[in-house]
């Protein structure tokens, strides 16, 4: 009957550490973003202007082993990139609401408290055009492709990670397309904050 009961606690803390090790993170982040919109054949078409702006937003962090995680994140995005038209300027996705499901890889590092990452997977775009006053580029719901690289700090309460990321587009922005693909790309610098 000892060992029995010897036996049960070994077990139960084993499960116990296993849970802990790979206990889901929640968190918020905030950052900038550089918009980069591209056209094959801007100059002939439509002129293009990128801006910076800024975003935030929410995201999970669920592992799946060791050194690998799925991510899924929401970001809310605030754009000033602009298209110019026969001599009229129109704003491009002003507010869009990006939906992100990522992988992410931790790589093997000799300090325990920093751990590099690097991130990857799929980006649906929506922009939010109807609440705001001016011309807008009729845009659509669109799709991206995510690569990223940064570090995850370990700190007293909390996770900080500071990462760079781009997005590139795989699908035309625009509602009604003519002539070549208008892609919406942008690079992000984006600091995340999770519980542990």
């Amino acid at each position: 009957m000892l060992l029995a009961f010897i036996f049960i606690g070994v077990v139960y803390a084993q499960e116990d550490d296993k849970a802990c090790k790979y206990k889901p993170l929640f968190g918020f982040n905030f950052g900038l973003n550089q918009s980069a919109i591209y056209n094959s054949n801007a100059v002939d078409e439509l002129q293009i202007k990128n801006a910076p702006g800024f975003r935030l937003g929410v995201f999970a962090e669920f592992p799946i082993s060791k050194r690998w995680a799925v991510s899924p994140k929401t970001e809310l995005s605030f754009n000033y990139s602009n298209v110019i038209i026969n001599d009229v300027r129109y704003r491009v996705d002003p507010v869009n609401l990006d939906f992100m499901l990522h992988l992410k890889h931790k790589f093997k590092w000799n300090n325990d408290r920093v751990q590099p990452f690097m991130n990857f997977g799929p980006n649906l775009r929506t922009p939010l055009n109807s609440n705001f006053e001016g011309t807008y580029l009729d845009t659509k719901v669109s799709l991206a492709a995510d690569f990223g690289f940064g570090v995850q700090i370990d700190l007293k309460h909390f996770y900080f990670s500071p990462e760079l990321r781009f997005s590139g587009g795989l699908t035309d922005i625009r509602k009604n397309p003519s002539g070549n693909m208008l892609r919406g790309s942008n690079a992000v610098l984006m600091l995340n904050f999770s519980g542990k």
